[in-house]
């Protein structure tokens, strides 16, 4: 069976739902080819977001497969999805009147799987973590009888029982060969650039947060399975740089520590970041991550109110905040603190005390997030207590201050960067304040 894998085209770098859409590679839809190609089936991945393929050229690209399989958001926006979606949705209709054995997978039919299936026309929706989903329609199994998905059926919409949680070891190393890597890069990080997933799922309970998509359990890969998919990365594909896209990496201290020390031991031309928790960095861990060649980490600090740190569910406090960054910056590490407005009543004030805090804690980069109502996530439809067109001219304003200060420009300038990388970061900034 010929299939293919498909993210679309959205918007670069920055589209008018203000959300960064950065050109990673789509790691779910390698691990769905992995699956496929194991069972004997020829597979494209095409990603016409990274070749910059609009919907309208898109036809082109569609012909000859047997079925095909759109993601509204790959595993990078699992966490945090794109709100506009037209770009996903004119892809997935033009497709559908070309090859009637289209399927979707992502955050959007996974949370409203109705709703999806009337815009698309796609016979089914995916929902959840869409591995085994994928091959099992590939088998052409009775769609009644696959867990996890929702279709048309006699002019109802039928959705099965849930699908269990993968065992992420029983993957096999997602196909990075058909994948190029020559599109990819992170601004802040480098080019030559691949995603890694050493877990899904998470602990804590912040209600701001959407993990429909991972699971309700927290479970991870061991380290040598993990290695192994750096080792083929890095050997056959020429990675240098690469995120590890849990939604917790330093969860499980004694995994880090394992993982950390393979890196070391094999001394890869390899230069990573991830995603962390500020309460579960300490000095130790974090000079073993500088010596596995952690360059960078991302924080979520949210807000600089304890208040609203304690009625999130975040389980930080601003103390421990201050503390987490001043021992990634002595370790040498570099940091990317992500605060969010429209969680307090007051959001004036709130960006206020948002925008001090940030200067004091003085992080390599800073991102503001709009705080907005995903269907999984704890947050009210009334989260946002100020028109989006000034919530956003508040966070332009933010972001000016804090990257326009002297002293930050003058710290920049004294490391020196590649100058291509330099660039990247600048358009970047200019797409958020123009």
């Amino acid at each position: 069976m010929k299939v293919l894998l498909l993210k679309p085209c959205w918007p670069y770098p920055v589209g008018d739902d203000f959300i960064y859409n950065r050109i990673w590679p789509p790691l779910c839809l390698a691990n769905c080819a992995a699956l496929l190609l194991r069972e004997g089936h020829t597979v494209r991945i095409f990603d016409a977001h990274a070749e910059r393929t609009p919907a309208d050229k898109i036809k082109e690209h569609v012909y000859g497969f047997d079925k095909i399989f759109i993601t509204s958001s790959a595993l990078d926006r699992w966490q945090c999805p794109n709100l506009n979606i037209e770009p996903f949705l004119r892809a997935a209709r033009l497709i559908r009147k070309e090859n009637d054995e289209l399927y979707v997978m992502g955050y959007h039919g996974t949370v409203n799987p109705d709703e999806i299936l009337s815009l698309t026309g796609a016979k089914a929706i995916i929902r959840g973590q869409p591995e085994i989903g994928v091959l099992e329609i590939c088998q052409n199994q009775s769609l009644s009888r696959i867990k996890g998905i929702s279709y048309r059926s006699s002019g109802k919409i039928i959705s099965t029982a849930e699908r269990a949680v993968i065992d992420l070891d029983t993957l096999p190393v997602p196909a990075f060969h058909l994948v190029n890597f020559k599109y990819y890069f992170y601004e802040i990080l480098g080019s030559n650039f691949a995603l890694f997933e050493g877990s899904r799922g998470c602990t804590h309970g912040c209600t701001f947060c959407s993990k429909v998509m991972f699971g309700v359990t927290f479970r991870q890969k061991s380290p040598m399975r993990l290695m192994e998919e750096i080792d083929r990365a890095v050997r056959e594909c020429k990675i240098k740089t690469g995120y590890f896209i849990d939604l917790d990496f330093t969860l499980n201290k004694k995994w880090v520590e394992e993982v950390c020390s393979l890196l070391i031991e094999r001394n890869y031309d390899f230069e990573w970041c991830c995603q962390a928790r500020l309460d579960e960095v300490d000095a130790p861990l974090l000079k073993k991550m500088k010596q596995a060649k952690c360059r960078l980490i991302h924080y979520g600090v949210e807000t600089a109110s304890d208040k609203m740190l304690r009625l999130a569910h975040k389980g930080l406090t601003t103390e421990r905040i201050t503390e987490g960054i001043r021992l990634t910056q002595e370790a040498g590490i570099k940091t990317l603190c992500f605060f969010m407005i429209g969680l307090s009543s007051d959001s004036r004030e709130e960006m206020r005390q948002n925008m001090a805090f940030a200067h004091r804690l003085n992080p390599t980069y800073l991102h503001y997030h709009l705080a907005v109502s995903y269907g999984a996530s704890c947050i009210q439809e009334n989260s946002l207590n100020l028109p989006c067109d000034v919530s956003r001219r508040m966070i332009k304003h933010a972001i000016m201050k804090f990257y326009l200060r002297p002293r930050y420009i003058i710290q920049r300038l004294k490391q020196k960067e590649d100058r291509k990388a330099m660039l990247r970061q600048l358009k970047l900034l200019y797409a958020y304040i123009r």
